[in-house]
């Protein structure tokens, strides 16, 4: 184990592991995130407040259990560009750590998800995935799993249209036409007197949340639905940076 450890710390000099905030090169004890960005991240505390800003835009039509994000989504921020490089840049396992610390902070401090039953990470389409070769909120669902203790259903909802990425799209009327018709339960049986939790990097307009939730209600309306996302805007200039 310790000639493993010394190959490792020989190659971290050669590649030193960089924060995926600021890009500053990590000391040792710091997983994927600064000691400097873990201490400036712009915490919401929406899991403190159960009428957060999260929750009251996504109960809507069909009401939902619960709903949080971890920090602000601040232009430029390195909390934002964590963000980005979780979403386009294959930082898995910065996605995984936000998760678990995400998890952790819930669990701490309110009881609104003991009694989930599993994990729904929001779906990517098929050919996106290909492209991408990972679908960003399965990994922040895994590190969130650990700490909840339950498992990831990643087949029970599929997503069948395509559609633009939603950040390209520049108002909430168009975000909610994008989102239209695009997802399809492919399981009815695994909803049924379910408590499940929807994981997503970033909650933008809310569009798509929205339709994953329309889905789901419509296919058994007595499942319950909570959400966590990482990340939200506080700033309506924002939300066409994410």
């Amino acid at each position: 184990m310790r000639k493993i450890n010394i190959i490792s710390d020989i190659f971290s000099l050669i590649t030193p592991k960089v924060c995926s905030g600021c890009g500053d090169k990590l000391s040792l004890g710091e997983l994927t995130i600064c000691t400097s960005c873990r201490i400036s991240l712009p915490f919401t505390y929406d899991w403190k407040r159960a009428d957060n800003p999260a929750f009251t835009t996504l109960d809507g039509l069909y009401a939902i259990e619960w709903a949080a994000s971890f920090g602000f989504y601040r232009k430029n921020s390195n909390y934002a560009k964590a963000i980005k490089n979780m979403k386009f840049k294959r930082a898995k396992v910065s996605a995984q750590h936000l998760g678990e610390w995400f998890a952790y902070e819930i669990t701490t401090a309110c009881d609104n998800l003991k009694d989930i039953d599993y994990i729904i990470p929001m779906p990517i389409h098929t050919l996106r995935y290909l492209w991408r070769g990972y679908n960003q909120s399965e990994e922040i669902a895994k590190g969130m799993a650990k700490i909840l203790q339950v498992h990831i259903d990643t087949k029970v909802v599929k997503r069948v249209k395509i559609g633009r990425v939603q950040s390209r799209l520049s108002n909430k009327k168009a975000r909610k036409k994008n989102s239209e018709n695009m997802f399809k339960v492919t399981d009815v049986s695994k909803l049924l007197g379910k408590h499940v939790l929807i994981i997503d990097d970033t909650l933008t307009s809310g569009s798509t949340m929205l339709s994953l939730i329309e889905v789901i209600k419509r296919a058994d309306y007595n499942c319950k639905i909570s959400v966590a996302t990482l990340a939200r805007s506080d700033k309506r200039s924002d939300l066409n940076n994410v």
